[in-house]
């Protein structure tokens, strides 16, 4: 069984759409927050087009990703846990080790050492002046799927990778996650680089006092 976890803050519907869309029919549980914000309307209308299991609404203003993505896995129900952001599909050689996943074919399902999968990434971006710039920090890894009851936590730090345990292994799949943020507003993009260098910065304050 495979979980699917989405947290969205203001995407557009149309992106969160593709999302889902690349996904829906290689899992088996769809658990979504939103931002409070969002009209219930809408999020009833994504529910039953896209059979979500649970959605729920969060403020998440002044927040990221990182933060919510343990309590995220928590309430997850499968065995592997599949990690998207809103604006992030997957390529049709993603979705087979997915599919590989859920029908426990392969070797992967059979490694008891093995609890993350990582994917390079292909980022495709937005900049400030309008221009559009592909294919950026290619390959970009991301462990985006977890074995459940694995232990596995994110640390809440803008960015960082889930924290590995100790004497477990994250390895590589063929494949892609395209992340493509090419529909982002030059006020989105500010908003999210002075969100991420504030975040950051709380979180090193943090560390210090302990």
């Amino acid at each position: 069984m495979i979980s699917l976890n989405v947290l969205v803050y203001q995407d557009p519907p149309n992106i969160i759409e593709r999302c889902l869309d690349s996904v829906t029919d290689i899992v088996d549980e769809k658990i979504m927050y939103f931002d409070i914000s969002w009209k219930k309307s809408y999020l009833r209308e994504l529910r039953e087009k896209y059979k979500i299991d649970k959605i729920i609404t969060k403020d998440l203003s002044g927040t990221v990703v990182e933060e919510w993505r343990n309590e995220m896995m928590d309430i997850s129900r499968g065995d592997w846990i599949l990690i998207l952001d809103p604006d992030e599909y997957l390529d049709d050689e993603s979705k087979e080790i997915v599919r590989e996943l859920r029908q426990k074919i392969g070797i992967v399902p059979y490694k008891d050492n093995v609890v993350g999968i990582a994917f390079p990434r292909i980022n495709n971006e937005k900049r400030l002046d309008g221009s559009v710039a592909l294919r950026v920090g290619y390959p970009d890894f991301q462990v985006r799927i977890f074995k459940s009851k694995s232990n596995i936590r994110y640390s809440g730090l803008v960015h960082a990778p889930p924290l590995q345990p100790k004497g477990k292994k994250f390895i590589l799949a063929r494949g892609h996650i395209i992340h493509d943020k090419t529909h982002e507003t030059p006020t989105e993009i500010r908003r999210k680089i002075e969100l991420y260098n504030r975040r950051e910065e709380e979180w090193k304050s943090t560390q210090k006092r302990d």
